[in-house]
């Protein structure tokens, strides 16, 4: 890629996620009632948390949260706001919604070593990989509920952090 090019690729992934960025503080407060964590029962190997109760859990009950769910992999379901990929780094970060503008779980994403890129398209409406024979697909498109598997790594500045992190797939 001649530096012209490399300048051109750059500047469409900064609007793309300056546009992101924007769709995701418009986003609506979104009406969801979680139960109250000490009511739930332990949380089984491999059982799905929705986004909206792992955030509602961190928020309300910070430590009991940490005790629940930092002890291992877990599965979140979640409606996809954002994507982020930083240019050089095989990873990428997908943001699910959470129950207002301010709160999300942000997942970093290492994606399978058949693709051979990892890059957000159509003005970051779309997550995009390529294998290394050329083929093209969407992994991921913003509003859709996506499953990821991960490890929690707890809350800071309003964000729930997943690392480690899968996407499984999308969510039914």
């Amino acid at each position: 890629m001649d530096p012209g090019e490399l300048c051109a690729t750059r500047r469409a992934e900064q609007k793309a996620a300056a546009a992101t960025a924007a769709a995701a503080k418009a986003q609506p407060a979104t009406v969801h009632t979680s139960p109250p964590i000490a009511s739930l029962p332990p949380l089984e190997k491999g059982a799905t948390v929705d986004a909206l109760d792992l955030v509602n859990h961190y928020r309300s009950e910070a430590a009991a949260a940490a005790r629940r769910y930092e002890n291992g992999p877990i599965h979140v379901r979640g409606e996809v706001v954002r994507f982020e990929k930083t240019p050089f780094l095989r990873h990428y970060v997908m943001y699910l919604r959470g129950p207002d503008a301010e709160w999300k779980v942000a997942a970093r994403v290492y994606p399978p070593e058949s693709y051979a890129a990892v890059f957000p398209a159509r003005g970051g409406e779309e997550l995009v990989a390529t294998t290394s024979a050329g083929a093209r697909f969407v992994i991921a498109r913003l509003g859709e509920n996506v499953v990821l598997r991960g490890r929690c790594k707890g809350a800071r500045d309003r964000t729930v952090w997943l690392g480690d992190a899968t996407l499984l797939g999308r969510a039914e």
